[in-house]
Formats: structure tokens, sequence, C-alpha cells
């Protein structure tokens, strides 16, 4: 099932020397830019290009060049969260995204990442709090309620996942993997006559190029003896 996140990004260990310059000018707007004529806001989102590539020296290069222009803006110190996020280092990603709030309260997707970082931690009720807060502050993104119910389902507690899991599909009908989810939930309650029929509609729902996603249904439904 395809995934549009952060969550998603090839999770890398890199070694690696940065250097920085942090020499600026002012235009006559007043916006600072770098000695190439770049401003912060430029290299966030070049930042955000080379983690999509998976170029993460490049990435962090970026992000480091926009915070010495502006350490507070926002965006770049999200944008360090998600680098922390894809290189595995989960402290600094939750100090990352602790910081881009404190800039903007109520920054739903810095407490997304939070929540993230704790979930690959292991700490689950911590991802849980941090997922919930999330949800709370963006009820319509329906990735808050699938994570969440992910961490009942890692709890057993599968009649809490199918709350969260209806959840999704309420505000996403499209959402492959709120159908896949209500389908694993309901195989580890042991209704396999419901939980075929979901995964079958996950399925119907799943691009054919998703090869991963597609593999996952199949061995769920293999497990009951419906492939």
């Amino acid at each position: 099932m395809e995934k549009k996140r952060l969550i998603f990004l090839l999770l890398t260990s890199l070694f690696f020397s940065l250097f920085i310059f942090t020499k600026t000018g002012l235009t006559q707007e007043g916006a600072v830019l770098s000695k190439d004529n770049k401003t912060a806001e430029e290299f966030v989102s070049e930042g955000t290009g080379y983690l999509e590539k998976g170029s993460f020296n490049e990435a962090l290069f970026s992000i480091r060049k926009a915070l010495s222009l502006n350490p507070n803006l926002v965006a770049a110190n999200f944008a360090l969260g998600d680098y922390y996020i894809a290189t595995g280092n989960y402290d600094s990603a939750i100090e990352a995204y602790q910081q881009a709030i404190k800039l903007r309260p109520n920054y739903a997707s810095a407490y997304y990442g939070i929540g993230l970082a704790y979930d690959k931690k292991g700490n689950l009720y911590k991802a849980e709090e941090h997922y919930k807060k999330a949800a709370e502050l963006k009820p319509d993104d329906w990735l808050n309620y699938f994570n969440i119910a992910s961490i009942y389902i890692r709890w057993k507690d599968y009649d809490k996942a199918l709350d969260y899991y209806q959840k999704v599909i309420d505000i996403n009908p499209n959402a492959a993997d709120g159908y896949y989810g209500i389908g694993v939930a309901f195989y580890y309650k042991g209704d396999f006559d419901k939980a075929t029929a979901y995964l079958k509609k996950a399925l119907s729902l799943t691009k054919e190029e998703d090869k991963t996603g597609r593999e996952n249904i199949y061995y769920m439904l293999r497990l009951m003896g419906k492939n």
C-alpha cells in the first residue's frame, strides 16, 4: 500500500562530514540570502527534495544552510526532524520537532513526527500520546488514526484498533491501508469471513505496481486458505 509521508522514507545510517557556510547578505527587500543568493525557504525546499530522493548528505547540508540563515524558520526545524527520522536518529528527531512546536504551537505534523519517533524507539505509550494530539489538531488526516490503530494491534486490543481503522476509511474511503488494517484485526479476532472481505477490498484498491502491499495482502489471505 502506497505511503506518502516521511514514515516510508528509506532508513539508512550514514557517516559524513559537513561544512556550513554562514555568511549572509540582505536583499533590498530585507530577505536573508546566502552567498549563492538562496533564501532559507529555498534551502528547505532543496533539502526536502534531497530527502525524497534518499540523498541524505545533501539534504542535511541544505537544511543546515536554511537554519544558519534563519534558525527560527519552522519549516527548516521540521525538515531537520524528517532528516533524523530518515536516518534513524530518533532522539534528535524529537528535539527538532519540539523546536518546530515551540515556534508554531499546535503544529499537528510535528506532533505526528514525535509520535513516529517514539514509535520507532518502541515507546508506544508516548507514540500513542503524540499521534492522538496530532489527530486532535488535524482530525481530517487519516494517517494519524492509522498509526494509532497499529499501536492497538500490537497491544492486541483489536476492538480499539477496529475503531481507529474505521476512522481511516470514514475520512478516505479509498484508503487501502484502512481496509487492510480492519482485515488484520478481524483475522486476529478469529473472524476469517470478515477478514477475507476487508482484505479483498484492500486488494482491489492497491495498485498493481505496489508489489509489497499486494504481497502483504496475499500473505494474509494465504494464512486463512483464501488465496
